[in-house]
């Protein structure tokens, strides 16, 4: 496989937004454990919400 300098550009920005996006996730979670929601439960939203991401990662791979 050939790699292009738009598919590395693909990548870090891929990457510059899922860290973003894990920033926030992670400031924001704190305000359902504050309002009785079990800490156990918002990681397993989270994972729910990272396979649609890791399917379309594999079909774009």
């Amino acid at each position: 496989m050939k790699y292009t300098r738009q598919r590395t550009t693909n990548w870090i920005s891929f990457v510059i937004i899922h860290v973003t996006f894990m920033g926030v996730w992670g400031a924001l979670i704190e305000i359902p454990e504050r309002n009785g929601f079990p800490p156990t439960l918002g990681y397993v939203v989270w994972a729910l919400t990272m396979i649609p991401a890791a399917v379309i990662a594999l079909i774009n791979n």
